[in-house]
């Protein structure tokens, strides 16, 4: 007799209360479910778009960096003129001068008036003129 009322107890129906809270819990799941894959959706995005984005801005920034020097005797661009060639690269600049723009003396500056040693005909292959040494002695004082 004992036995027969465990096995009715055990194989009873189950109350309406119970079957809607377990319907309620299955939805919330799906709904946990559906936002966890989501997430990872999106964070998978995120990681190709950061992705996509630092290989760009490598391409325009890293890829040759365009280390140079700036020429201050470069002619001024109008100043609404927005290009690039801002910077001189340093083989660039020599190629300039070794192809002879100008007459060689267009991209220096004015010499210093009254110098022996800047002459305007420059020659790099004489030697400069010795300096003229000063008439009086400098006096040099020692401490002991």
């Amino acid at each position: 007799v004992h036995g027969e009322m465990e096995d009715k107890y055990q194989n009873r129906e189950p109350r309406p209360e119970d079957l809607q809270l377990i319907a309620e819990l299955k939805d919330l799941i799906a709904e946990r479910d559906q936002l966890i894959k989501k997430l990872i959706d999106d964070k998978k995005f995120y990681q190709l778009e950061l992705v996509n984005r630092e290989t760009n801005f490598n391409k325009v920034f890293n890829a040759s960096p365009n280390v140079g020097v700036i020429n201050p005797l470069v002619k001024q661009k109008k100043k609404n003129d927005r290009s690039a060639n801002r910077f001189v690269s340093v083989p660039n600049l020599s190629a300039l001068e070794s192809s002879g723009v100008g007459n060689g003396h267009a991209n220096r500056l004015d010499p210093i008036p009254n110098s022996s040693i800047h002459d305007i005909e420059f020659n790099s292959s004489r030697p400069l003129p010795q300096p003229i040494p000063p008439k009086e002695p400098k006096m040099v004082l020692r401490r002991h």
